[in-house]
């Protein structure tokens, strides 16, 4: 075993390495069981503050599953029907809109373009991130966004699909979607060390964020709090409630395990790839056992979760450089599986 381990811990060194990232953790999971911990670099560059195992990461996309889990259980709830129409809960949008179901959103079948897509979310852009905007004038806004085909035909990724779950989970029950998300399964979960952040909000053991600016590592540029806070990926945590976030994909304590099954079912195959989409997860469905995973990048971070379901091994790597893409991520978190498949707890 201490060969095993000395191994994870010579290949997470040279992640950072290889990437000049700041600062990680990583975690190696088996059922929810950390079997492997450790944090490397700093936090903080500017005062040369450590990263610990406890320090809070963003997660970005990785929040789009607990977006999808909330929404199905507003589905069991009898709350609203997957095949709903969006139009139902969006007065005012537009007529392309009366196509696209609750489904379609989870799966990516909108066919609703990006509004974090660089010709929207730049500066004087109708979604410039670093300004504050309404709730209902996020909503307004969406309404100007294209549709890049007809509705359910096809995978396309669009961070506008889980922005919008959250305005749906909101009009529903009443509560902000992080607020619900909190209530109905943080909270009963203990995971403590998930939520948003604020801008102005001091938050204890919060990672700085930091990006590449022509090969050098600098502060992430700024975004507002309404763009920090939508429910496309804006929760931050710490690896042990990575943990506890995998444990209960596996125990179902407080998810039905219907819920599970449709996250983890594909609902939108991906041309070209072995990858399809489920609700709120990429899914490899191999002989051996499914692959479920995501990533999630931006505002100085890039984190990823990949679980194994043939041999139960999960990894979860949290950063705080953001390098424009999360494919790298995805890589390295494939070969800590791999290494990882011999360590017991």
């Amino acid at each position: 075993m201490k060969k095993e381990i000395n191994r994870l811990e010579e290949a997470v060194i040279k992640i950072k390495n290889d990437y000049n990232i700041p600062g990680l953790v990583v975690g190696v999971f088996k059922r929810g069981k950390i079997v492997f911990s450790k944090a490397y670099g700093s936090a903080n560059k500017e005062l040369n503050v450590p990263v610990l195992t406890s320090t809070q990461f963003k997660l970005g996309s990785i929040s789009k599953s607990f977006t999808a889990a909330a929404i199905l259980m507003l589905v069991e709830e009898k709350k609203l029907r997957l095949n709903d129409s969006i139009s139902k809960f969006f007065i005012g949008a537009p007529s392309t809109w009366s196509d696209i179901t609750v489904t379609d959103l989870l799966a990516h079948k909108s066919g609703i373009k990006d509004y974090l897509d660089d010709e929207f979310s730049k500066k004087h852009g109708i979604f410039d991130s670093g300004q504050d905007f309404s709730e209902a004038e996020m909503i307004k806004k969406s309404y100007r966004l294209p549709l890049e085909f007809r509705p359910g035909k096809k995978f396309s990724y669009s961070n506008t699909n889980y922005m919008l779950l959250g305005f749906i989970i909101h009009k529903i029950t009443g509560k902000f979607y992080y607020q619900f998300i909190k209530e109905k399964i943080l909270e009963p979960l203990s995971m403590n060390s998930v939520r948003i952040y604020k801008n102005s909000k001091i938050v204890y053991n919060r990672s700085n964020g930091y990006e590449l600016l022509n090969g050098k590592i600098v502060k992430a540029r700024f975004v507002s709090d309404t763009f920090k806070n939508t429910a496309d990926g804006a929760l931050y945590s710490d690896i042990f409630d990575m943990a506890k976030w995998d444990s209960e994909l596996y125990d179902c304590k407080v998810l039905n395990r219907s819920i599970v099954r449709k996250m983890f079912d594909i609902h939108a195959p991906i041309k070209d790839s072995k990858y399809g989409y489920g609700f709120g997860w990429f899914i490899n469905d191999k002989k051996t056992g499914k692959i479920v995973e995501h990533t999630g990048s931006g505002e100085g971070f890039t984190a990823v979760i990949k679980r194994d379901l043939g041999n139960k091994t999960t990894v979860s790597i949290l950063t705080n450089l953001y390098r424009g893409d999360s494919e790298w991520i995805l890589a390295e978190a494939k070969n800590i599986v791999e290494l990882a498949k011999d360590v017991y707890y």
